[in-house]
Order: C-alpha cells, then sequence, then structure tokens
C-alpha cells in the first residue's frame, strides 16, 4: 500500500496540475484576445505596431505566476520524497500534499489574475483617455472644417455679387462688415481706411451685430495711436486673445477697450500699393478669446476684398475721369472739325471766285491745283495742267528768262511780293502777270508753294487809258 501511495498521489498532482495549467492557459488566451480586440479598435494607425508589445507586456503577469507555482510544486515533491520514509501514515501525507498544492496552484493563479486584472485596467483606463483625447481632437476638426465651410461661403459671396458693379464704395464696406460679424460670431466689426495725408483713420462702418445697425464714428488721428499704427504696418494680422495684454493695443487700453468690455480684438491690415491703407476691426465682447489660424486667415481675406475694392473703385474713378475727359476732347474735335469745315468751304468759295489767279505747287514745282481765274488767264484746263510742271506749262523762248529769274527768286526768298513776270499761255501768246509768292504746308505736312498771280494787260490798259485821256486833257488846255 505504501510503495504505491506517492505514485497515486504524484499522478494525482500531474493530472491537477495539467488541467489547471491548461485552464490557467485558455483564460490567459481569452484575456489577450479582448485586450487585443480593444486594442485594435481604440488604437489609432500609428500606433497600431505597438499593441502586441503593449499585450505581451500585460501578459508577462501570467508568465511569472506559473515560474512560482512551478517552483513550489517541484519543492514539495522534493519535500515528499525526502520525508516519505519517515512518516508511518503516508496517506495522511499524501492529502496534505495535495492539498499545498492546490493552494499554490489557486494563489499563484489568483496573484496572477490579480496582477492581469490591475494591467489590464491601467491599461483599459489608458486607451479610455486616449479614445477621449482623440474624440476631442475628432470634434475640434469638426468643428474646424465647420468654420472653413463658412468662411469659404462667406467670401464666395462676397467675391461673386453680381450687384457689386452697381453698389456705391460705403454700401460694399457694409456687407463686408456685416458678414464678417455674422460669419465669426462677434458683437462689433468696423472697417477704417487711412486718408490720403496718412494721418487720420476714417471710419467707413461699424457694424453692431446685437440690434444689426451700420453707424459711421469719428475720425481717429494717427498720432493718438502711434504704437498699433505701426504695428499694424509691420503684420498683416493682429490676434489679440487677450485684448488687455496684448503690447500692440496697450494705447487703447485705458480708453476704449475697457468702456466698452472687449476682451479680444481681430485686426487685419488692408495693404495697398504696399502701404498699410486701412483695417478690418473684429472686437469680441466679453472674455478672451483664442483665435484659431483659419478665423485669422478669414479676415486677412476680407482685408484683401477690401483692397480690391479699393483699387476698382480708384480705377472707376480714373476711367470715369478719362470718359469725361474723351467726350469733352470728342466735343472738341467735333467742334473744331465743323469749324475746319466751314473755314474750307469760306475758303474754297473765296478761292474759286478770287478775281486773281492762284497756283499750288510741290517741291518738284508741279501743279496740284489751281482755280478758275488762274484757267482762264493761262488758257489751260484743271484738268490738262494738274501734274505738269511750271516749265512744261508757262515757259517758252521768250518767256524763259523771266522765269528763270522768278523761280530764282522763289528758291532765294521763298516768300515775296509783286513781282512782274511774262509767262505762255495755252495758245502761245504771252501775258505779264505781277506774282505774289509764298511757302506753305499741305494736310500730311508737305511743303508747298503758293503763287497768286494779277492779270497785268488791263492794269496796263488802265494806265494807257490813263494817260491818253491825260494827254487829251492837257491838249485841250492848250
Amino acid at each position: 500500500m505504501a510503495d504505491y501511495t506517492l505514485y497515486y498521489t504524484s499522478i494525482a498532482a500531474f493530472f491537477l496540475i495539467s488541467v489547471l495549467i491548461y485552464q490557467l492557459s485558455q483564460w490567459d488566451k481569452k484575456l489577450k484576445n479582448l485586450l487585443d480586440a480593444k486594442l485594435n479598435n481604440s488604437i489609432s494607425e500609428a500606433d497600431a505596431p505597438s499593441t502586441p508589445v503593449r499585450t505581451k507586456k500585460i501578459m508577462q503577469s501570467s508568465v511569472i505566476a506559473l515560474i512560482v507555482i512551478m517552483l513550489i510544486i517541484f519543492g514539495t515533491f522534493a519535500y515528499t520524497y525526502f520525508y516519505y520514509e519517515k512518516y508511518e501514515h503516508s496517506q495522511w501525507l499524501s492529502i496534505i500534499e495535495i492539498a499545498l498544492l492546490c493552494f499554490s496552484l489557486f494563489s499563484g493563479f489568483l496573484l496572477g489574475s490579480l496582477r492581469r486584472r490591475v494591467d489590464a485596467n491601467h491599461y483599459l483606463s489608458e486607451m479610455h483617455s486616449q479614445h477621449n483625447q482623440r474624440e476631442w481632437v475628432e470634434r475640434k476638426l469638426s468643428l474646424s472644417e465647420a468654420r472653413l465651410i463658412k468662411q469659404q461661403q462667406a467670401l464666395a459671396r462676397l467675391a461673386q455679387n453680381p450687384n457689386r458693379k452697381n453698389q456705391y464704395f460705403a454700401e460694399i464696406f457694409r456687407d463686408y462688415a456685416q458678414t464678417a460679424a455674422e460669419t465669426l460670431n462677434v458683437e462689433r466689426v468696423s472697417i477704417w481706411l487711412n486718408i490720403a495725408d496718412n494721418s487720420k483713420l476714417e471710419c467707413i462702418d461699424f457694424y453692431t451685430k446685437s440690434n444689426d445697425t451700420h453707424r459711421v464714428l469719428e475720425s481717429v488721428a494717427v498720432s493718438e495711436i502711434p504704437h498699433y499704427f505701426l504695428e499694424l504696418s509691420k503684420h498683416r494680422v493682429i490676434a489679440a486673445d487677450d485684448a488687455m495684454q496684448h503690447p500692440a493695443l496697450q494705447e487703447l487700453t485705458d480708453g476704449y477697450l475697457q468702456d466698452n468690455n472687449i476682451g479680444a480684438v481681430l485686426d487685419g491690415g488692408i495693404w495697398v500699393d504696399g502701404k498699410a491703407a486701412g483695417v478690418v476691426c473684429i472686437e469680441h465682447i466679453g472674455g478672451v478669446r483664442a483665435w484659431s489660424s483659419d478665423e485669422q486667415s478669414f479676415v486677412g481675406a476680407i482685408a484683401d476684398l477690401a483692397r480690391v475694392t479699393i483699387e476698382t473703385c480708384k480705377r472707376r474713378t480714373a476711367e470715369q475721369t478719362l470718359l469725361e475727359r474723351s467726350a469733352q476732347l470728342e466735343q472738341m474735335v467735333q467742334a473744331r472739325t465743323l469749324s475746319l469745315r466751314e473755314s474750307d468751304k469760306r475758303f474754297t468759295y473765296v478761292v474759286q471766285n478770287a478775281p486773281v489767279a492762284i497756283l499750288c505747287l510741290n517741291e518738284a514745282r508741279e501743279l496740284i491745283e489751281m482755280n478758275p481765274e488762274a484757267e482762264k488767264i493761262s488758257g489751260y484746263s484743271r484738268a490738262y495742267a494738274i501734274g505738269k510742271t511750271y516749265d512744261e506749262l508757262f515757259s517758252s523762248e521768250e518767256t524763259r528768262t523771266y522765269n528763270q529769274a522768278l523761280i530764282k527768286k522763289m528758291d532765294q526768298y521763298g516768300n515775296f511780293q509783286g513781282e512782274r513776270t511774262l509767262v505762255r499761255r495755252a495758245d502761245g501768246s504771252t501775258v505779264e502777270l505781277l506774282v505774289s509768292h509764298s511757302i506753305g504746308f499741305d494736310a500730311d505736312g508737305n511743303p508747298m508753294a503758293i503763287a497768286i498771280a494779277q492779270d497785268m494787260s488791263i492794269h496796263n490798259a488802265l494806265e494807257a487809258s490813263l494817260i491818253n485821256a491825260r494827254e487829251a486833257a492837257e491838249a485841250a488846255d492848250r
């Protein structure tokens, strides 16, 4: 009986240990699968590679518990084997051995289970904290995305308004101020422009959201807020989360910010031709407010729209002035053209009905115009004479000396009056003329010679008749 007691005891202990170890491994496996599932659902893609490492860290407690149990079991077996021969009641020793083994297994498993539970609870708390943080970040991103969509819609409406061309300058800025207040959910928005001499900021519009009113405030001298204006000229946007503590707004703290309970300010500079030409002021009533980057960009975009509006208005003013001047110039040209036409008609009438011959010659001394009296005196028709040179028409052996002297005087003096000359007529006869010559220019600016000739035959006949009359009178007196 005694020989088989230790044998049976060992078999029973081994069987019990195997069952407990198997059950422990199954529980550990279930716990591992549960933790892995929670990790996969709770940890982001960036933390996924570290998941097995974290699970392995949690499961190390079970390995430690098994090692402790195995050491207790081997110690128990060694103790039993060593003292088995000394005890008579070996069955009681077997019972005690089994009790000790069960107690050791249960204690090791309990300690390992508690350790695993503590680790699991700690890690689950960490995952819960990460999950809450991720939800907070996602909620913040969602709010930011909603703000961006709202801001983009507002900017698109302002930029693509089909009635913008028909609106006045002040109406456009009223729309900018109201849209900025509604989009950013602030109480007051104002737009100020720097006048030409850079000495004052003129209020174009001041909008109050609570009572939906637009008004204009008194202008502010730049000399009263030099530091603020200097900061505005350096930065595109001044974002003051705490307006009372911001260094750029210290000049406005006592007299303006405190009196109006302004907690945060977001100002966007309006830049024209590289200079600060104005400012868009966003004022939050109450406590401090953290201005997000998208809100700062939105105010900068409103300031850019204001700049485009200013440049457009300047261009429209210049275009309007140019159109008015063009219209005035066109009226002057029309009046001048009408005057020239009337003058040309009068000149043509005078030339056509002048009692003297008028000839126009170009630089090659080719005839380019002649009046009816010239046709009458010379015997040449206008159609025949145009394009012929002076020598071809009026020179002959008898008149060549006179013509050469006349041409020489034309080249030497240009302008002269009362020069007697002899020219050939179309029928070959000659006629004495009293010629006046001058240099002028045609419509294209080319020089031309104008010759005015008077037929001296009538003058000579009158002179001869006067001589005859005088001589007849003298003879009668005698």
